[in-house]
Formats: structure tokens, C-alpha cells, sequence
């Protein structure tokens, strides 16, 4: 699979753990595309802020992203920081779903926000 990985920039456990994650799946034979190339899945690590963001921009490329939490409340992220291996094991053996979910834009005063 290849894959995208980005990781909230101001967050030092996430940007560790995004070096990690990166080792971990390319010994198993996995590719690391930079964040504007195209992937399999995005894997996220950071905040739900952060989540918004990256979905944003992976989404617009159809890139589908899963969200690590490595912020406060994780109400967005789908796996914890301190479990990612477990959750990355389930990625890489296809026990996952993409699910679409409808996204909202702003416009106001004929200005995209």
C-alpha cells in the first residue's frame, strides 16, 4: 500500500511517532508518498483541528485519511497514540471500511472561508 502520513507540526509525541510509523511500514514493504502525492490512505496524528485540516486537503485529491489521536479529546481519530501498531497491523491486513462523510463549505460575502 502506499501511504501518506502527516503529523500535527507543533506535537513532538506525533512527529516521533510519524518517524516510527514511517520505518515500521516500509520494512514491511509499503511506500511513503510525500504529502502532496497520491495514496492508498493518509494516516493523520494530531488533534481533531488537525484531522479537519488534513481531511480537507486529502480529500480533494481522493485520498481517505484515518485520523491517530495525539491531542486532548480525539473526538474525531479512530486510534491512540500509544496503540498505533496494533491499529497500523489492522490497516496493513485490510480490517478497515472508508467511510464517506459529507464535508461543508463557507462562503460569505462571495469569499470562500
Amino acid at each position: 500500500m502506499k501511504f501518506i502520513i502527516t503529523a500535527h507540526p507543533d506535537k513532538i509525541r506525533a512527529k516521533q511517532t510519524k518517524i516510527e510509523i514511517e520505518k515500521w511500514l516500509t520494512s514491511k514493504g509499503h511506500e511513503i508518498m510525500p504529502e502532496e502525492g497520491k495514496a492508498d490512505l493518509a494516516i493523520v496524528l494530531g488533534g481533531d483541528g488537525y484531522v479537519m485540516h488534513s481531511v480537507t486537503k486529502f480529500s480533494g485529491r481522493g485520498v481517505p485519511s484515518f485520523g491517530i489521536n495525539a491531542g486532548d479529546v480525539g473526538f474525531l481519530t479512530n486510534g491512540s497514540i500509544a496503540d498505533w501498531e496494533s491499529v497500523m497491523e489492522r490497516i496493513v491486513n485490510g480490517d478497515f471500511r472508508v467511510e464517506k462523510r459529507m464535508g461543508l463549505e463557507l462562503i460569505y460575502k462571495n469569499k470562500k472561508l
